[in-house]
């Protein structure tokens, strides 16, 4: 428990009695689920950063073959997965 520190935290009633029915249907702990829900949406707040600072970070020069929406160049990708796949397979 060295990695640990005891946080008291207030929640409305309502909340903590769906909390207490996840818990138990999930025969896990209130801080355990807490503490998964906290790192999930820390995370996604983590994410959101990173793709605000990526935002524009690349040019219509470095991914010439997303000019026109990129349908085309996922399809291409698609079909050179496939073939290697298909190359790749065993015969019977």
């Amino acid at each position: 428990m060295d990695n640990y520190q005891m946080v008291h935290l207030r929640f409305p009633i309502p909340l903590v009695n769906d909390l207490d029915a996840v818990v138990r249907q999930a025969g896990s702990s209130r801080n355990e689920i807490v503490a998964e829900a906290v790192t999930r949406y820390l995370s996604g707040l983590h994410m959101a950063e990173k793709i605000r600072k990526a935002y524009g970070s690349l040019g219509e020069q470095d991914v010439p073959d997303w000019i026109n929406g990129g349908a085309d160049w996922v399809s291409r990708i698609r079909d050179e997965e496939k073939d290697r796949g298909a190359a790749n397979e065993l015969p019977d």
